[in-house]
């Protein structure tokens, strides 16, 4: 048999793989970008990729010195708040400023809902999902009981997961940290909410202040004319009828039922 011979030549021109952030630089990035929310009162979401233990681990490090932090899920560290995603949907009307939501337990999108809703303005919901090319087809323990008879957690398919994988890797607001992966990047940076309109110093943006007077109008105007306010989660309805509310106190109406 003839011998197989290594061929000379130069050395591999292949690009190096771009470096990994360490704890320090990942810990450093996460304080800037909770600074950038602080100072916008936005609210910004932080995705862990990878496998439970790292991603647990990964956590529990960025949140260690972080006050007000609810986890839901498993592996909770004893220094926070943990919940089960069943738990979730006692906490609407509550507030935190840091979520940790595992989804290694169970992608429940209801749970992601609620909790995501008691994110304070200024505050971080971290995200630990496992490698988002394998995410749809991992065996998640929520389909246990979302499968119904004949039908096993199995026969569940992965395209919701899929896209929702999609999302997080196209998403500009959302910073995304992969197991092995490089350096993160900083999300896109999100203005800070201010009025364009002028005199309104309670109200945070043009809509809301809309918003505002509308309702105080239908309070003192004509009798069975109500006001309707849409939007989406967390763009300031509550706080427009709080608002409206003090004004109307301001002006003498005593009786306002919430």
């Amino acid at each position: 048999m003839a011998a197989c011979s290594t061929p000379t030549g130069r050395m591999s021109d292949a690009i190096p793989p771009p470096p990994r952030p360490t704890a320090d630089e990942l810990r450093d990035l996460v304080d800037e970008l909770r600074d950038r929310a602080g100072t916008a009162r936005h609210r910004y979401c932080v995705a862990l990729a990878g496998d439970a233990d790292w991603c647990r681990t990964t956590a529990a490090a960025l949140v260690a010195d972080t006050e007000a932090v609810l986890w839901v899920g498993e592996a909770a560290p004893d220094t926070v708040r943990g919940v089960s995603a069943r738990e979730a949907g006692r906490l609407l009307g509550q507030e935190t400023g840091t979520v940790v939501f595992d989804a290694h337990s169970g992608f429940d999108p209801d749970a992601l809902g609620a909790v995501s809703g008691t994110v304070t303005g200024g505050g971080l919901l971290f995200l630990l999902t496992p490698p988002l090319a394998e995410w749809p087809r991992f065996p998640d323990p929520e389909y246990r009981r979302i499968t119904v008879y004949p039908y096993g957690p199995e026969a569940v398919g992965g395209r919701f997961l899929a896209r929702l994988a999609g999302l997080l890797r196209r998403e500009p607001t959302v910073m995304l940290v992969e197991q092995g992966g490089p350096v993160p990047s900083l999300p896109a940076v999100a203005p800070a909410a201010v009025s364009s309109t002028p005199g309104d110093g309670e109200c945070r943006t043009e809509d809301q202040h809309h918003a505002v007077e509308a309702v105080v109008k239908v309070a003192t105007g004509k009798r069975r004319r109500p006001v309707v306010l849409t939007s989406d989660r967390g763009r300031g309805k509550s706080s427009a009828l709080g608002i409206a509310a003090a004004r109307l106190l301001r002006q003498g109406h005593q009786h306002i039922v919430v």
